[in-house]
């Protein structure tokens, strides 16, 4: 997106373990004391998207989840702050049980690129709600196989 102008967004990526996730919406991004931000809002619909979560095997599927994420990188303290909430219903399905329920998540992370070149993990922090049940979790973000 150019700088303080929005700019629409259609994009599919797929699931770790098959289907897809789509987000549509706009994104915009700025320069502005010595920070650079970019701000996406918008739908994101899953179909069969699956992934394991503790050894389970979980597909999603949604018609939309409401998505706000925003980035601010921070080049003099080589830092990356991640902020992005999702809310709305999903239906999945997780070995032989499935349901339909809501959510309202937040995940947050700071990432020090100085840590990162020092062999450190980044983390992440899972918060909110779903299907009804309270979550606070810490995620250890990993690339690759």
């Amino acid at each position: 997106p150019l700088p303080g102008r929005p700019s629409a967004v259609n994009a599919t990526i797929p699931c770790p373990d098959g289907g897809d996730a789509t987000f549509e919406g706009e994104a915009t991004a700025e320069v502005q004391a010595g920070q650079v931000s970019a701000e996406a809002t918008g739908s994101l619909v899953t179909r069969k998207c699956a992934f394991h979560a503790d050894g389970l095997g979980v597909v999603v599927d949604s018609d939309g989840l409401a998505q706000s994420i925003r980035i601010t990188l921070v080049p003099r303290l080589a830092s990356i702050l991640l902020v992005a909430e999702s809310s709305g219903r999903v239906g999945w399905v997780a070995g032989h049980r499935s349901g339909r329920c809501d959510l309202a998540n937040k995940v947050t992370s700071r990432i020090s690129l100085e840590a990162l070149w020092g062999g450190a993990a980044p983390v992440a922090r899972a918060s909110g709600t779903v299907c009804g049940r309270k979550i606070d979790h810490e995620l250890h973000l990993v690339t690759g196989p």
